[in-house]
């Protein structure tokens, strides 16, 4: 009988090894599947952004083709450098001229710059009249709105 027992036990030993290597065989199965899965949305994962980056790869090219248009375009700091200077020795002499105009003006005129300091004076005086009036006007209004 100890052989017979002997025999189940071998039969139940090699059955269940059996299951446990169906068992790994399944689940080594599943594993293969999942990663192959994965495997796939990594790839569709670097094919989508390999279009991303050749579409950004396009426009910086366009961008710098772009900026190398308007570095030609542009205006230089010796070119700046260079009308500043011109601009400045005219206006000194627009000044200058401006200064011995001014002299020669009130060479002529005389007692006439008498008249014209008092008539400035008067004009300063309604031109302060007037701005008081606008802000006068200016805070009503505004008043008027918080009221409102």
């Amino acid at each position: 009988m100890a052989d017979e027992e002997e025999a189940t036990y071998r039969k139940h030993q090699e059955s269940q090894c059996l299951d446990r290597m169906k068992a790994a065989g399944n689940r080594v199965d599943d594993l293969e599947k999942l990663l192959g899965r994965e495997i796939s949305w990594v790839r569709s994962q670097l094919a989508t952004d390999k279009d991303a980056l050749d579409k950004r790869l396009v426009a910086m090219n366009e961008m710098r083709g772009a900026l190398g248009d308007l570095g030609q375009k542009m205006f230089t700091k010796e070119a700046h450098e260079a009308y500043q200077r011109e601009q400045g020795i005219y206006r000194e002499a627009v000044q200058k001229d401006i200064r011995e105009l001014r002299e020669w003006r009130s060479e002529l005129a005389g007692a006439r710059v008498e008249i014209q300091t008092k008539a400035s004076q008067f004009s300063a005086l309604m031109a302060t009249l007037i701005g008081a009036a606008a802000l006068l006007i200016s805070l009503v209004t505004l008043i008027k709105g918080f009221i409102r």
